[in-house]
């Protein structure tokens, strides 16, 4: 079980990290101008968490079989179990893992959102 929660982990931290750095590449291409920087991150990653979430609403029934976590653990769970329970079982793992994450990613969008807000009250002032 430990192994599946690692390789979920992994899984779900590379596709967080992409995007991260195409957030993170798309602000400072923005950095002239500090609003504009802050309201596009907010937004973007405002954007990832929806698909974080919709990710997660579906790996409850989504075949598994093709996606990245099946093949990092080696196209076998390794649960001394029935087929469609192990599934389950890895199914459910990797949705909390996404909402694990999801979470992490509404509390940036939140803080970006905050400082956005907090750049723009200064402007206006």
């Amino acid at each position: 079980m430990e192994r599946i929660a690692f390789y979920a982990d992994i899984s779900v931290r590379r596709g967080c990290g992409f995007a991260a750095l195409a957030i993170g590449a798309t602000m400072m291409g923005l950095s002239g101008d500090l609003l504009l920087a802050l309201k596009s991150g907010a937004v973007l990653t405002t954007l990832m968490d929806a698909v974080l979430m919709l990710m997660a609403a579906n790996a409850l029934r989504r075949d598994l079989r093709g996606t990245e976590l099946w093949a990092l653990l080696g196209r076998r769970h390794g649960l001394a179990m029935s087929e469609e329970r192990a599934l389950g079982i890895v199914r459910m793992v990797l949705h909390d893992t996404l909402l694990r994450y999801s979470r992490w990613t509404l509390l940036s969008a939140g803080l970006l959102w905050v400082l956005a807000l907090t750049v723009w009250a200064s402007r206006t002032v």
